[in-house]
This record gives structure tokens, sequence and C-alpha cells, in this order.
């Protein structure tokens, strides 16, 4: 693990006030305003600093506290909005604060933000029992949720999500401080697993120093281990990190059945063995998780958590259990054409077969595909260039919800490479902003996914949703499969995220012209 004392040392020192409700409160003087309260509604990715954190969330709870016990202490009877509805409007500026917190964990890691994280989990998780077992606000969401009868279908809704949260509170003494414990430990295992995630990605990434190593390879390809390798300040080396869509470029791409093996094992066992084992911390969170959710009267952890948006666990793993089976069948023949491709070419290159394993697939996948559809991959990137696929995705996504998708070029990003984008509807009104993240860097995620930083709501006017999407996507053209990875997420993004609006989706400040690929 990195040396990080004198964060850590910052970090504790910075939340000393923040751990009680009567501390004495940080001077506003300290803190980076823009974290808590983001100017003209865009999260201002360009000026955060993970020493910030500290101070930042100590202001941030206080207000929050301030706010509870305004609709704690008043003296007006329940109701779904002097209650339910002012708990959903408190703490905003918390709520944006944890939204940065979380995305520069997944996107921008490094030693310093570890060093915060690990000195801020346990006290955010605490700040959070706090708040749910407060008996005085317990009680209020109580009165709401036993007259939701006369609130609406989305009140009701909301009531009973916001009674769930406030479980811990109608729980004995001893139950409650042991939540209280619960929370703040499987926060800090979180912090522990990422960390290690990211340390053990970093560490095994695999290095080629060998000209021959490349054979196969594309050209783009090749530029990418390159800069991937200038990025670690490596010199005449190429670095495949353990990025999804590096690896799999790699995979599909070497010749080298030993190297594609290399590869696939690093990026199995990339935090499954010292110094970067998890599996320690997996199983310590999977028993607490169990005891968490048994304390509020759940089964278990996954009925607890699926109850709120999809079956029941019993009836969705029963669910998913029916497609085993037809979903094995069609793997076992896809596996079969495979493994008759590779037997094919070994015998025309007099040389022994062999049972495919997993670090085969992708390489075979696309010889089938060259052979049987004269489908070449590295002819169809041509076609492929990034920002034409975006604007493609923008377009596909606008033909079912009529907004307008307009670039912001003063948006207060960290790179050139992160863009903001207006999501504005048919009569020019702002209904969201999407933050777009294509590139690998170190310290990001692998894969690609979406984040809500600010989620859709009615009870706050005036508070624009913001989502970010993420990718590890190369610079210049994709490749078809990586082209076809990034649809699916603007499209969840907007549904996570964005209101509900139909027909067409516009883009105006893009690159969208008419050119010959390269």
């Amino acid at each position: 693990m990195p040396t990080r004392h004198a964060a850590l040392a910052f970090a504790v020192l910075s939340l000393v006030g923040c751990a009680a409700p009567d501390a004495p409160r940080p001077s506003p003087a300290v803190i980076v305003p823009a974290l808590v309260d983001w100017p003209g509604g865009l999260p201002p990715l360009d000026r955060v600093r993970a020493a910030d954190f500290g101070p930042a969330f100590a202001w941030a709870m206080q207000r929050k506290r301030d706010e509870l016990a305004e609709i704690a202490t008043q003296p007006a009877p329940a109701t779904f909005d002097n209650t339910i509805a002012a708990l959903e409007r408190s703490g905003l500026a918390l709520s944006d604060l944890r939204a940065l917190f979380d995305l520069w964990g997944r996107a921008f890691r490094d030693d310093a933000y570890d060093a915060v994280e690990e000195a801020l989990g346990p006290k955010l998780a605490a700040f959070a029992a706090e708040i749910v077992q407060d008996p005085k606000l317990a009680r209020r969401v109580e009165t709401v949720w036993r007259a939701r009868g006369n609130t609406t279908t989305e009140q009701r809704r909301l009531t009973e999500l916001v009674y769930d949260r406030f479980a811990a509170a109608r729980l004995p003494a001893s139950a409650r401080a042991r939540v209280i414990e619960l929370d703040a430990r499987i926060e800090e295992l979180y912090a522990r697993f990422n960390q290690q995630l990211a340390a053990g990605s970093a560490a095994t990434a695999v290095v080629l120093r060998d000209q021959a190593d490349l054979v196969g390879l594309p050209a783009p390809l090749r530029a990418d281990l390159a800069a991937a390798a200038t990025a670690r300040s490596l010199t005449g080396a190429w670095v495949i990190t353990n990025q999804y869509n590096a690896i799999q470029a790699f995979l599909a791409a070497s010749p080298r059945r030993d190297l594609r093996e290399r590869v696939w094992q690093a990026s199995k066992h990339r935090a499954d063995r010292p110094p970067h084992d998890n599996t320690a911390i997996v199983k310590e969170v999977l028993r607490l998780r169990g005891e968490r959710a048994r304390l509020v009267g759940k089964a278990s952890y996954a009925g607890w958590k699926t109850e709120r948006s999809m079956l029941a666990a019993p009836q969705a793993r029963d669910w998913l259990m029916t497609l085993a089976g037809p979903a094995s069948e069609q793997a076992r023949a896809e596996i079969a054409i495979l493994q008759h491709a590779a037997d094919k070419l070994q015998d025309a290159a007099h040389a022994p077969r062999f049972a495919l394993q997993p670090w085969d697939l992708r390489y075979y996948e696309e010889r089938v595909r060259i052979s049987q559809y004269e489908l070449d991959e590295a002819e169809i990137a041509a076609y492929l260039e990034l920002d034409r696929v975006r604007d493609a995705a923008f377009w596909v996504a606008g033909q079912l919800f009529e907004l307008t998708l307009t670039a912001l070029p003063d948006a207060p990003v960290p790179s050139k490479d992160v863009t903001m984008w207006s999501v504005d509807d048919k009569a020019g009104k702002r209904i969201g902003v999407l933050v777009f993240d294509p590139h690998p860097r170190p310290g990001k995620d692998g894969g690609a996914w979406a984040l809500g930083l600010r989620d859709q709501q009615r009870v706050v006017p005036g508070r624009v949703p913001v989502a970010s999407v993420h990718y590890n996507l190369p610079h210049g053209h994709l490749t078809w499969f990586e082209a076809v990875g990034l649809f699916p997420h603007i499209r969840a993004s907007r549904a996570s995220t964005f209101p509900a609006t139909r027909s067409r989706w516009r883009v105006s400040g893009s690159s969208a012209t008419s050119r010959r690929p390269r």
C-alpha cells in the first residue's frame, strides 16, 4: 500500500470537529465552496482536490444536522410536505459532495484520495446512522407512513422508502448500537477493497518489451499500448493495462497463445492474491451484510436490496435460473464452432490441437468472423471514429426522446478528454447535464459504467439532474465491439437520471460532419 501518512493525518485532523453534533463548525473559509455549491448546476470537476474533501464534508454534515433539527423540532404535526419532502430537500450540499467523492474514487483515484477515503469512510457511515436513528425524525416519518393512504401514489412510494431507511431507529438500543458498528466496519472494508483492487490492477498490468510480442496487433492498438507505457514512465515498452477494453482488444488480436494466457490470468487474479488479496474482505463484508439485514428484520441482504427495485430475491433467483439452461446450451454451441475453427488452423499449420481456454475465445471469434463473414474489425474500425459514434448514440436516443444535446465549451472539466453536455427539451429548457468521459487513465475503473451525480426528482424546483458516463476507449477509432458497448450506457444514464420525454434527441455543437474514414 502506498505511503499516505501525511494525507491521512490531514484528513483525520480536518474531521475531528465533525464527529459529534455539538462539535464546532469549521470556518467556511477553509472549504472549497464549489464542492458544496455547484456553480450553474455543473459539477466542478476542475477544482476537486482530495485534501479538500475532509473540511468540505465537515461543513456539509453540520449543515445537514441543522436542517434536520429544524424538521425534527417543528411544532406543526407531521405531514408529507413538512417531513418526507423536507427530508428530501435537506442535505443537498452533502449529496452533491458525496457524488463528487464517489466519482473521484472511480474515475480519478490516487494515493491522496486513498488516504482521505480511509479516514472519511467510517465517519460518513456513522453520520448516516446518526440520522436514521434520530428518534424525533423517526417518529415524524412513522406518523406520515401510517397516514400514507391519504397521499398520491408517488408520495406513498417515497414515504415507504424513507420509512424503510429509518428501520434501525425502531430497534432496541443494543441493536441500534450494533448497526452503527456494522455500518462503520462495512464502509471501512469497502474502502480497503477498492484500494486493493486499484493497486492490484496497476501491479498486474502486463509489460511487453520485445517487438516480437506485438505480432498481429493492429497499429492503433500498438499505439495505445505504447501510450500506456509512457504514462508509466516506461521506455521501449508496451503496457496492457488491467482495463477491460485493453484486455479484450489484445485477446482478440494476438496470435501468441502464451501472451493471451498471461494477460487473461493477470486480469482474473488482480485482487485475489497477495499482496492485494481481497478474499478475506469479501467474506467479511458478506457476513456483516447478512447480520445488518437480519437486525432490521430482513431474511437476507440480497432480499433487502432487491425488494425496492425488482422481484424479491427468491423469485429473482428462480427467474435467473430459468435462463441458465438455454444460455449454457447456446454457449456450448458457439464454443463448438470456435473449437472447430481452432482445430482447422492448427491442422493447417501442422501443429497439435488443443482444447480452447477462456483466453482463446476472443481470438477465435475474430478468426470466425473474418473467415465466415469476411468481417475484419480493423477495417470496420476505420469507419468508427469515437466522436462520430458518440454523436450516433446521441442521435439514436434522440429518435425516442426529442432532446437537444449541446456541448458546453467552458464546462469545469479536469482535462480536454472529459466533456459536458446540456440536455435540453424541445422547448429549449435544460432538463439535465451529461458528463462524457471516454478514455482510460491511471486511477480509473475499467470497463464502461454510468453514475447519477444528481438524480431526477420533483421536490426541489430548478435542481437539474446530472449523469456521467465513463468508458475506457482508445483515442481515434473504435472496434465494432467497443462502438456497440457505447450505446447502452448513454441510454441507461438517460433512463435512470433524466425525466421521461418522447421523440428525438438532436446533437448540436458536436463533430457530426460527413467524412470518409482515414
